[in-house]
């Protein structure tokens, strides 16, 4: 089995407008995600930031080419692009979760990642491992099961 990390960004077909409205629009992608990815053995964080998707994949290559070319030909993900992926010798993310940016609250001016056209593969796996760590600003959905490693 080769490990690989990927990770891609995209842009949300629909947003809502209140944190509760926007949550309902996100569940089926949620509960999709945390029924299918543990399963087959895949891990990472999927960080949604207004319109933004952001996620990054840890699995066996086959799995997340599948899975990869799912997620693009989904309608409720626009303009699809992929960072990179790459064999890695260990998982950073030890489960599948998603984090929700609280960007209907006050104060909410400065996105994850703001300029997308210039972040890098390394960038964004370094991001999404600080905006995990953070444990602030953000709903954690995670998926009941922890992957082995």
């Amino acid at each position: 089995m080769f490990l690989c990390r990927a990770a891609y960004y995209s842009e949300r077909e629909h947003v809502g407008r209140t944190q509760k409205e926007d949550t309902e629009l996100l569940r089926p992608i949620y509960e999709a995600g945390c029924r299918n990815n543990p399963p087959r053995g895949l891990t990472g964080v999927l960080l949604v930031d207004g319109r933004i998707f952001v996620q990054v994949l840890e699995g066996e290559r086959s799995l997340l080419w599948h899975t990869l070319t799912r997620i693009e030909l989904d309608r409720r993900h626009q303009n699809f692009t992929l960072f990179g992926l790459h064999e890695v010798p260990e998982r950073q993310f030890d489960r599948w979760e998603v984090l929700i940016r609280r960007s209907y609250q006050a104060g909410y001016s400065h996105p994850w990642f703001p300029d997308l056209d210039t972040e890098t593969y390394e960038g964004a796996i370094a991001k999404a491992g600080r905006i995990q760590r953070s444990g602030h600003e953000h709903l954690r959905i995670r998926a009941r099961r922890r992957v082995p490693q």
